[in-house]
């Protein structure tokens, strides 16, 4: 009976096989704990910028899973927490449903990490798992290699400092960033070429030491030191220029109507699942509501087009800021030839930001966050679950590369 309770004990709590502890282990792994923590620091707000989240999700998502995993995880290898292609993913499926950076596109991708949880407990719990194992080694080295390209190719817009103007075809989206070489900013580039050059160094001639921390930590003190992000924000009259402030209205106007026609666009998918067929004319009033769906999701895209491409204009646009003699300060395109160094930023509630310089994270919340049960959007759940699945069965994917943990 001891022997069953402790074998039951062990497939319940697995980490209890740590103990005892004892020789160098210990240290081993506080080491190794302390490096993966400073290391998915700025890897986990990265992700989040790729999720089209603010940096700060990147943090909440990186504290517990690698806890969980760590206690309960079939693999001592394999490191749980964001994963990047899984980032960009969750934007790809979110975006024709919210703008990325909204509230809803918030409350989207919680939605969606709560569904892709979900789906992987149950795979799990039906030992459907194994199914990845018939998959081909071909198969694997091909989604390898895919989803670097797209991870590398998805952070050059960064590398740029450009927008990166998501749609549902990325190839499209790439292209607009290449078009907008340019306008790079070239203090940007440096930054990057300089990180890599120091991760790259290091390898080869320090290879003890943790390259990317030590490029992390060196390029983050010297974005400190020079004042890297330069912002400032005025009201939009501050524009002087009246083409330059009827873009920048114009642009505004479109985002709000792309907030509007995606809230109706929920609200008839909403209609359509709770539609009674049992009236004469549900057919046709069900067909009503399919046409304007329909035309919902063509407007969405238009106005995603129109605001894409005035995106790319503003921010090809380079502006003189002037001092006023009541002290305030006004923005307006440079002419040809003139030195200008300032960008539109954004605008918000008839307020405009300009940037100076380059893009840091910026200030992140303090603490943990409040703890609350995800909202669940019920019209949008069907909708959502194609994307879900897959990204529930590429996670399977990723892990199967990852040998099971040793048994004593």
């Amino acid at each position: 009976m001891t022997r069953t309770m402790k074998t039951l004990a062990a497939t319940l709590f697995p980490f209890l096989r740590w103990f005892p502890l004892s020789g160098e282990k210990p240290r081993a792994d506080l080491v190794a704990g302390i490096t993966v923590a400073l290391m998915l620091v700025p890897q986990s707000m990265a992700y989040a910028q790729l999720a089209g989240l603010p940096v700060v999700y990147g943090l909440y998502a990186s504290l517990l899973p690698v806890v969980v995993a760590s206690m309960w995880g079939s693999s001592n290898q394999l490191h749980t927490g964001p994963v990047v292609m899984l980032a960009l993913i969750s934007a790809v499926i979110i975006i024709p449903f919210a703008s990325p950076g909204s509230d809803k596109f918030i409350e989207l991708s919680i939605m969606l990490a709560l569904m892709v949880g979900v789906l992987r407990l149950a795979l799990g719990m039906l030992r459907l798992g194994a199914l990845v194992n018939l998959l081909s080694s071909p198969v694997v080295v091909g989604f390898t290699n895919a989803a670097a390209l797209i991870i590398g190719l998805s952070l050059l817009a960064e590398v740029l400092n450009v927008p990166f103007l998501r749609s549902d075809v990325f190839m499209a989206d790439l292209w607009r960033v290449v078009a907008q070489v340019q306008h790079a900013h070239l203090s940007t580039l440096g930054f990057a070429f300089a990180t890599a050059a120091i991760m790259l160094g290091l390898r080869r001639y320090m290879p003890k030491i943790p390259g990317i921390l030590v490029a992390v930590v060196l390029t983050t003190l010297v974005s400190w030191a020079i004042g890297f992000e330069r912002n400032q924000t005025v009201p939009l009259s501050a524009v002087t220029t009246a083409a330059a402030r009827s873009n920048i209205d114009a642009y505004a106007q479109t985002e709000r109507q792309l907030q509007v026609s995606t809230s109706q666009l929920s609200d008839i998918n909403h209609r359509l699942r709770e539609f009674d067929m049992g009236s004469p004319d549900a057919m046709e009033r069900r067909a009503g509501l399919h046409a304007q769906a329909e035309l919902a999701r063509r407007k969405i895209a238009r106005l995603k087009a129109e605001n894409n491409q005035r995106r790319v204009q503003l921010h090809a646009f380079q502006f003189v800021r002037e001092a006023q003699p009541d002290g305030q300060v006004s923005y307006r395109p440079a002419a040809e030839g003139e030195g200008a160094e300032w960008r539109f930023g954004k605008v918000k509630d008839g307020q405009v930001s300009f940037s100076g310089s380059g893009r840091v994270v910026g200030n992140i919340p303090l603490g943990l966050p409040s703890f609350s049960i995800p909202r669940l959007q019920g019209d949008l759940l069907l909708p959502l679950l194609p994307g879900a699945l897959v990204m529930a069965l590429i996670g399977f994917l990723e892990a199967r590369r990852f040998p099971r943990r040793f048994q004593p």
